[in-house]
């Protein structure tokens, strides 16, 4: 592969904000709090400092607002299964992250309308491809609230003592495997590694990066995994790991 690295790799969002659909079961009160305030309920998958730091907001917002009391509901790895429950039995979240908007988008409810009425200045506030990501035929089910930028780091103290060059802006993937190849023979260190999470978008920058990835913009797979440059990436790490200069698992081999 000699297509050049991409020193940094913006994925699409790892999590959006986002309303469910109307029909939600709602307590005696019709959705109020004993003392009158709009009762919202806000579901999200992160777990400790996170959650900690959303209850924080959640709090904040809490003070701010008379008439709305929000309460925090942190799944954690339950996430899905609690939401495609909570969906089933008309029990859902008001607010809630998302990402897999194929599988949930008839039980959320379509935030165009709302969208429009704050006009085009808020809209644009926003990275333009973050509202792809949030959308679906058309149709607007989403707030972007982040995303995730990954880049690649080295250890200059291994390059020094391997004798390598630092990295340069023109680098391929050839140069990468040449120098962790060096990496490995001089410093019995790997010269490269990356963690396989289940998170499939850790992986597919390094598909951007050879001009493919895991499907076209209708979502077909079709010609695109299966792809001659997909290969040659699958190859390439394949290739490294067999040669022992690559650390391409969760954990080190002993």
């Amino acid at each position: 592969m000699k297509r050049k690295i991409a020193v940094m790799c913006v994925l699409a969002l790892t999590g959006t904000m986002m309303l469910t659909a109307c029909g939600n079961k709602k307590d005696s009160n019709n959705g109020k709090t004993s003392d009158g305030k709009t009762a919202i309920r806000f579901a999200t998958w992160d777990v400790a400092d996170d959650v900690d730091a959303q209850q924080k907001l959640v709090d904040k917002f809490n003070e701010e607002h008379d008439d709305i009391e929000v309460t925090l509901e942190a799944y954690g790895s339950d996430f899905d299964t609690k939401i495609s429950a909570g969906m089933g039995s008309g029990d859902t979240p008001d607010v809630m992250y998302m990402w897999n908007y194929p599988a949930y988008a008839d039980g959320l409810e379509p935030l165009d309308e709302y969208i429009d009425k704050e006009g085009d200045d808020y809209k644009n506030d926003f990275y333009s491809t973050l509202w792809n990501y949030n959308s679906l035929d058309g149709t607007t089910y989403g707030i972007p609230v982040g995303f995730t930028t990954h880049s690649l780091f080295y250890n200059k103290d291994l390059f020094v003592q391997a004798g390598v060059e630092e990295p340069t802006d023109d680098w391929t993937w050839s140069d990468l495997q040449a120098a962790a190849k060096t990496i490995e023979e001089k410093t019995g260190q790997k010269g490269f590694a990356f963690q396989m999470k289940p998170d499939p978008y850790d992986f597919e920058m390094y598909l951007w990066s050879n001009g493919t990835a895991y499907c076209d913009e209708d979502g077909q797979m079709a010609g695109q995994i299966d792809s001659k440059e997909s290969q040659e990436v699958f190859k390439m790490f394949q290739d490294m790991e067999k040669r022992r200069i690559c650390n391409c698992n969760r954990k080190e081999r002993n």
